[in-house]
């Protein structure tokens, strides 16, 4: 009797096994991790460009997590990207300019997930000046760049061999993968690439509004540092045309369409968990200002989606989050732990479950300052800041004495600066006591 008992228990899992679909023994695994990062794109300009890409949209606008206050901690491509990396404060992580000499790449998310079992991929953009270190980096299966000062390749090109390398990597390992293009810094009509011939004159593209918003090319700014008081008018009156970042951003969008396809025939779009972001933060003529380096320039764009994780309604998230906690956050979402790194893990957020952020200031700077920038632009001296995650403070310090203070509630576009002000006297004592115990760490 036993014997039959057991028998049947035997036969009946056995039935069942074949009776779950094939996806939910896959989902065992840790998901896929697919990263679509950009090169020079802000905040308010994401918002309407991709809504005209259609792949984008669908997995992330229209379906995904948008950090409504993401930042990143310093607003320049390499000590940004070695801060997704590492999860570092940049004072920590040492990359103060534009080039990489003396990252350690030996701590970053992908030493991380690779120990941890994922097969890592990363396409395109690694670094501005990448040959300054050894290469191919620790922790990647799959390294494909293109060098030549900031990378001269083509969106088109990471978009195909990125899908190429997902269809190609073992079924059996969970996926990290790093879709690095160079749109739409391209489309400043600067030494890279543009759009792929493809995508010009798009439809998609065609009467995008311009960007305008309310600091756009502020005639009065006196109030503001100094670098800034020279600076001509924007060069669009009308607002910043948009029309070309479109049309680069395309190729990105064919990218993540391809790779979705890729994904499919794996058997694992629905567990894969998405990330969009830029490596840094714009400005468009908001103060005058028409590049990246300065304070105003550390809003970043970041989408979230995990169909599997935490279904598809769109939502919006208000709490604060650094550019360093992004790395942190999707290894901790691979099973790996990132011991070392300064940001915080804040997985919760994208499954959607409570969370209490124990953290009151984020940290931005430009430790260096830098030379003078692109299309005849004043350097921008060193300059460290905090951002208080109540959404109510920013304050700034320059090397060269200057302060800024705005109050974000009465004043969100930074027009008036109240540094200096007896009655913001208070505030701006403790907030230069905060940064520099922040500057400490």
């Amino acid at each position: 009797m036993k014997f039959a008992v057991v028998t049947l228990a035997i036969v009946t899992l056995a039935i069942l096994a074949l009776l779950v679909p094939a996806r939910t023994t896959a989902s065992v695994r840790p998901p896929d991790i697919i990263v679509v990062m950009v090169d020079d794109l802000g905040r308010g300009p994401a918002q309407r460009l991709l809504k005209r890409l259609p792949t984008l949209k669908a997995r992330f606008v229209d379906s995904g997590i948008r950090f409504a206050n993401a930042y990143g901690e310093t607003p320049l491509c390499c000590p940004a990207r070695a801060g997704f990396l590492s999860g570092l404060h940049t004072h920590n992580h040492g990359i103060t300019a534009n080039h990489p000499a003396g990252f350690d790449q030996t701590r970053t998310i992908a030493t991380a997930l690779h120990d941890a079992g994922y097969w890592t991929v990363l396409v395109g953009k690694y670094f501005n000046r990448p040959e300054e270190l050894e290469l191919p980096p620790p922790g990647w299966d799959v390294f494909e760049i293109k060098s030549g000062g900031g990378g001269n390749y083509r969106p088109d090109w990471v978009a195909r061999t990125t899908a190429e390398a997902v269809s190609a990597a073992p079924v059996t390992q969970p996926l990290f993968v790093v879709m690095s293009s160079s749109a739409p810094h391209n489309a400043r009509g600067s030494w890279l690439p543009g759009p792929s011939p493809v995508h010009e004159g798009d439809p998609a593209c065609k009467r995008i509004r311009r960007w305008h918003p309310p600091n756009y090319d502020e005639p009065d700014r006196t109030d503001k540092p100094a670098y800034t008081q020279a600076l001509p008018p924007a060069p669009f009156p009308d607002g910043w045309p948009l029309r070309r970042h479109c049309e680069a951003l395309l190729s990105v969008d064919d990218g993540v369409r391809w790779t979705e396809d890729a994904l499919r025939e794996r058997g694992r779009l629905d567990e894969a968990v998405w990330l969009f972001l830029s490596d840094n933060g714009m400005t468009y003529g908001e103060h005058r200002w028409p590049f990246k380096l300065s304070p105003y320039s550390t809003p970043l764009p970041v989408w979230a989606s995990w169909p599997a994780g935490r279904g598809t309604s769109p939502r919006v998230e208000s709490r604060h989050v650094s550019m360093i906690d992004l790395g942190r956050t999707l290894a901790a979402l691979g099973g790996a732990e990132m011991g070392w790194a300064d940001g915080l893990d804040v997985n919760a957020l994208f499954r959607d479950a409570p969370m209490e952020i124990d953290r009151t200031e984020l940290l931005e700077s430009l430790p260096d300052g830098s030379e003078e920038p692109a299309m005849g632009l004043p350097a921008v001296p060193p300059w460290w800041g905090v951002r208080t995650t109540d959404g109510r403070w920013r304050y700034v310090e320059w090397d060269t004495g200057e302060r800024e203070l705005y109050d974000l509630t009465a004043d969100p576009w930074e027009l008036t600066n109240v540094a200096g002000d007896p009655d913001y006297a208070e505030t701006e004592a403790a907030l230069a006591i905060r940064l520099e115990e922040l500057r400490a760490r």
